[in-house]
């Protein structure tokens, strides 16, 4: 993937303050498996550039949560009753319902319960932990969401 061209930056005041917008991350889950995510990458990026929007497209196959399968590492970081949800090696981005998939292999039935408000946190850890570029399993969403954004000059 080429290295994009550096956009002129939006401007943006909140609060009295000025802020650059120099790229946009769109997320929307795909709610189908891999491949779903490359057209649905491709036309948000569309759209948004019609508008003179840069943008990379988050677009994780199913929902977030199969992107969590590729850092088993850090959820239990987060929660310390949950058990690391691992993949190894396998292809995440055709897990169906990932949701339910990712808080079933979570969780023995007496520990918290994962909502979506973790996901951040999960990731968080997992960039702490730097699981980032090292994940545990395959989801080609994710590489193209990475690649994408890796080539934003900002």
């Amino acid at each position: 993937m080429k290295r994009r061209s550096r956009p002129k930056p939006v401007v943006l005041t909140r609060d009295g303050r000025r802020y650059d917008v120099r790229g946009v991350i769109a997320h929307q889950d795909c709610d189908a498996i891999e491949p779903a995510h490359e057209a649905l990458s491709d036309q948000i990026e569309r759209d948004l550039a019609r508008e003179g929007i840069d943008a990379v497209a988050a677009t994780p196959a199913w929902e977030t949560e199969a992107w969590l399968f590729l850092w088993p590492a850090a959820a239990p970081e987060v929660v310390r009753s949950w058990t690391a949800p691992s993949q190894h090696g396998r292809w995440v981005g055709r897990i169906e319902n990932a949701k339910e998939a990712y808080r079933k292999a979570l969780r023995p039935s007496t520990s918290r319960v994962y909502t979506e408000s973790d996901a951040p946190r999960i990731v968080a850890k997992a960039c702490e932990l730097g699981l980032i570029d090292a994940p545990d399993a395959r989801s080609d969403s994710f590489e193209r969401f990475r690649r994408a954004l890796l080539s934003m000059t900002l």
